[in-house]
């Protein structure tokens, strides 16, 4: 409704930066983000309803992921058959020369998108054409059936009954995670001063403003934040080593049955590489996120420095990482695709750079390097030493230089990360290198302090409701419904606000005044500061409605230029 009241129809053209029709772009975009698509997300079916009432042109047996990015939708096109992948992007709206432009999009009938591929505003993609894992609308070339083997929305999915049966094991598994909270509201309704007479809205207010139970109510935030995601991962741990088993390479079974259940369970108990938030209570980057991922059955090294996000994989047992090897950002490990499972192995000192995606059977032999935004296509070898970027052709493209074979092979994997934080061979850096113990005790204490501090505004828009209207129990309900629904938005913008300046001050007192060069973990105390930093943005992130924080909130507007 919000969009057909604020925009109408999309139409296609240019429009200057914060024009009217782009604040009308901006406000939408925003709402949108806010309410999310509720339940229309749970299925394919919800999915394209949602599109067609947001304008969209969606043919039948369309197949879309709930991580697929899709935006302008009376712009958008989707004939019969259609399948978007994971974290696809189909948006026709782009920034160009001071302007907003917005061209249509039309993917034709039994036609794919891959995973991390982008349909480009203004793209007539042709019917059956396949846009392979790491490509775009514009590698018209590069558009072969043989890509769809890698489109996860093309998967064989589990019959009903064996669905179901997936269902309630991914039921199960959440409801052992919220456990700890359970057991917090049962000692909370034992408790002598628990039990009150309920009967009107005075004394609902009343109640939740007892001191013992805003302590319970700030506690269970807590818990929530940094015991509920531990939960949760060691009952998938269970789940995997005990009900779903090891996977291994060969054929898939794609009969429906529990073969083919297996797989899907899987995807769904670990969606993200943040192994279910653990890997964030850790600090992302070190040792024990290794034991998280040999506990889920894959073969890990030593001194691994993993990416801030995760690394999405879902047969881990397929997964092999040698010691010393550098991730970046956002990618993705496939070790399956349509038709069998194949393990991805990467060696020793070898670098995965930002949001790359490495399909079955890739091996990355010693102190090989894909760059950000690069392939690895099936059965791909990265020789010792070389360097590859992007996807030309549905391959990595190798850059001159790197490393040759011997040398690559007689070269130490150990980099600055390592010989720093693990002190090889009784280095010491110039600073002092905080114990993983350390990291790991103020990640958590940190995020139950965040955890706590976000729930501060429904807390103090009660006490101020109180102190404004005094004894609840001589007040009309509705006047303290009112009241409350009043002061609430300005004490929610007031924590945001100062949750900002907190991350401002922590940068400030952490970081500093940031100068050009060259910051090694063994040289420099500057990686280091910048890890805690990143702990301190915890803040800002994940606050607000929509899990948005602030920043979320002014995205595409100069304010935002004000905070960098």
């Amino acid at each position: 409704a919000c969009m057909w009241l604020l925009v109408g129809r999309y139409k296609k053209g240019r429009h200057p930066y914060y024009s009217t029709e782009y604040l009308r772009w901006w406000a939408c975009d925003q709402i949108l983000g806010i309410c999310g698509r509720g339940f229309f997300n749970w299925s394919n079916a919800g999915l394209r309803l949602y599109l067609r009432l947001m304008g969209a042109k969606v043919g039948k047996g369309v197949a879309i992921d709930t991580r697929a990015n899709i935006g302008e939708y009376d712009l958008i096109e989707l004939e019969d058959n259609v399948t978007l992948d994971s974290m696809s992007s189909v948006r026709p709206f782009t920034l160009d020369r001071g302007t907003i432009l917005l061209e249509p999009i039309s993917i034709g009938s039994g036609s794919s998108v891959g995973l991390r591929s982008v349909v480009a505003p203004g793209a007539r993609v042709k019917a059956n054409s396949a846009i392979g894992p790491q490509s775009s609308s514009y590698a018209v070339d590069d558009h072969v059936t043989s890509n769809n083997q890698f489109n996860t929305m093309l998967f064989a999915e589990p019959k009903p009954l064996w669905k179901a049966a997936g269902y309630f094991i991914v039921a199960f598994v959440n409801f052992v995670a919220y456990l700890p909270i359970l057991a917090m509201l049962i000692v909370l309704t034992r408790m002598w001063w628990y039990h009150e007479n309920l009967e009107n809205v005075q004394a609902v207010f009343i109640w939740f403003l007892q001191w013992q139970r805003v302590i319970f109510y700030l506690g269970i935030k807590a818990v929530n934040e940094i015991i509920c995601p531990w939960v949760y991962f060691f009952a998938v741990v269970f789940v995997k080593r005990v009900i779903i088993g090891p996977f291994k390479p060969g054929p898939k079974d794609n009969t429906g049955g529990w073969g083919t259940t297996r797989h899907w369970v899987m995807g769904q108990l670990l969606p993200s590489g943040t192994l279910g938030g653990v890997t964030i209570l850790l600090g992302k980057h070190y040792e024990a996120v290794s034991w998280c991922l040999r506990l889920l059955g894959a073969t890990v090294g030593t001194r691994i420095y993993w990416p801030g996000s995760g690394v999405k994989c879902t047969e881990h047992d397929l997964l092999s990482v040698g010691d010393d090897a550098v991730f970046g950002s956002r990618s993705v490990v496939l070790t399956s695709d349509r038709e069998e499972s194949a393990p991805v192995r990467i060696g020793d000192g070898c670098f995965v750079a930002d949001r790359c995606v490495l399909l079955p059977g890739v091996e990355m032999k010693r102190n090989s390097t894909i760059g950000s935004g690069g392939l690895g296509p099936k059965n791909f070898t990265a020789p010792p030493g070389s360097v590859f970027v992007g996807s030309e052709g549905n391959k990595p493209v190798r850059l001159p230089g790197g490393l040759d074979e011997d040398s690559a092979m007689k070269e130490s994997t150990v980099r600055p990360f390592g010989k720093a934080f693990h002190r090889v061979d009784g280095f010491k850096a110039p600073y002092f290198v905080y114990r993983e113990w350390m990291v790991i005790a103020y990640h958590h204490i940190w995020h139950a302090i965040c955890a706590m501090w976000h729930a501060a505004p429904i807390i103090a828009s009660l006490q101020l409701t109180r102190l404004y209207l005094g004894d609840f129990s001589a007040c009309r309900g509705s006047d303290i419904t009112v009241c409350f629904l009043i002061i609430f938005p300005c004490i929610f913008f007031a924590n945001q606000v100062l949750s900002l300046l907190g991350v401002v001050g922590i940068k400030w007192l952490v970081i500093g005044k940031r100068s050009p060069g060259s910051y090694r973990w063994d040289e420099k105390s500057y990686c280091q500061r910048w890890q805690v930093f990143l702990c301190g943005e915890r803040l800002r992130q994940k606050v607000g409605f929509g899990g948005r924080g602030i920043l979320d909130f002014i995205r595409g507007s100069a304010y935002l230029n004000m905070y960098y």
